[in-house]
């Protein structure tokens, strides 16, 4: 009986060893997440500022472009009828 309480036991310490490299793989599988997360989370803002930036870039162009367009010296006129055709 004394040897079976040993062998159990020592299954024990066994694993419990094992439990403990698990605890450790999973920690740092935890932390790899967060860090993930963490750059997930600041592209997304980088993004939501690229396209604040661009919706301000693409009202830019086309005040130029209407600029341009009354412009009676423009050379490429053209281009205007095209870019107000597709606007309507």
């Amino acid at each position: 009986m004394e040897e079976f309480i040993e062998k159990m036991r020592e299954y024990s310490e066994v694993l419990n060893a094992e439990s403990l490299d698990k605890r450790e793989e999973i920690n740092e599988a935890i932390n790899k997440l967060n860090e993930f997360r963490k750059q997930l989370k600041e592209t997304l803002k980088l993004w939501e500022e690229l396209k604040i930036k661009l919706s301000y870039f693409q009202n830019f162009e086309g005040k130029i472009q209407n600029s341009l367009c009354k412009n009676t010296q423009y050379s490429e006129i053209q281009k205007c009828e095209t870019s107000t055709s597709q606007v309507t």
